[in-house]
């Protein structure tokens, strides 16, 4: 296998943890225990990402299109969101017909407890998975990759 084989190989094992750790049933029962369903938390996660990356603000409509859903189904699960105390609905300034969602302090802190509850079940998963001798050599591994990019 070439290097760049072998790279490419990484990429998607990397990619496929990750799609697991998100997509598995018992990490999508880590939302139902808020009676959320997941479409609801990645609204919030997107939320939080353009709080905090971009300060991107969205609207009811953009956050339909990204998740390719029905303006009206987007506006119904915004105000589930809302009237559960997650997101606040900001009446735009430019026009205003239109409403700007944003992530609160709640909100923020339901995605934390969230993560953290997703960490801790992968956590499990690892150590059910390697042995004590494999996680310490993939954490040397997985570090010296990070340090080697960062150094780019």
């Amino acid at each position: 296998m070439s290097k760049l084989d072998s790279s490419s190989r990484i990429i998607q094992l990397l990619d496929e943890i990750h799609h697991e750790m998100y997509h598995k049933k018992k990490y999508k029962d880590v939302a139902t225990q808020f009676n959320m369903s997941k479409e609801q938390v990645w609204i919030l996660w997107k939320l939080r990402r353009a709080k905090k990356r971009h300060k991107k603000e969205y609207s009811v409509g953009q956050l339909a299109k990204m998740c390719n859903v029905a303006q009206n189904t987007m506006s119904e699960r915004i105000t589930r969101l809302a009237e559960r105390g997650f997101v606040t609905r900001i009446q735009n300034p430019n026009d205003r017909r239109k409403y700007i969602v944003e992530l609160n302090k709640s909100g923020e802190d339901l995605l934390n407890y969230i993560d953290e509850e997703h960490k801790r079940l992968f956590a499990l998963e690892i150590e059910e998975s390697l042995s004590t001798e494999k996680r310490e050599m993939l954490t040397n591994l997985l570090s010296e990759l990070v340090s080697n990019i960062r150094e780019e």
